[in-house]
């Protein structure tokens, strides 16, 4: 069986945010190796991403902010786009009012589930920050 088990792997942050009666979490869910989720609980449904690497890739989560109708989530992720693996920092981002999918596809998980790559650049004239590339 699944079990949540955040405060089993020391260093990996769980996340919490209320937003609209409803609950946001990330967590982590063992079943046989640690893998990282985004959740929602409210009184009408229960969303979660899939236990899948496209989807979270060791992910280490950092923040939570709902911002207008979205929840954005902030992580790093081992990125494999490289010769050797390397930590890339990204955003996650789901609609705050996302019905799930149906019964047939996606049943019980985020239907607008995105992600990019999130990457800071510096200019002559100071910092500036390109996030969704």
């Amino acid at each position: 069986p699944l079990q949540f088990a955040a405060a089993a792997h020391p260093g990996l942050t769980s996340l919490a945010e209320v937003h609209d009666s409803a609950f946001y979490y990330t967590s982590y869910v063992t079943n046989d190796t640690s893998h990282p989720i985004l959740g929602m609980y409210s009184q009408h449904k229960q969303l979660t991403t899939k236990l899948d690497d496209k989807w979270f890739n060791n992910a280490q989560f950092v923040s939570l902010l709902p911002i207008d109708r979205h929840l954005y989530v902030f992580y790093k992720e081992l990125t494999f786009d490289y010769p050797s693996p390397i930590l890339t920092s990204r955003v996650a981002r789901v609609c705050l009012t996302d019905p799930g999918g149906n019964k047939l596809l996606l049943h019980k998980h985020f239907r607008t589930f995105t992600k990019r790559r999130s990457r800071a650049r510096r200019q002559h004239d100071g910092w500036s920050s390109r996030l969704f590339l």
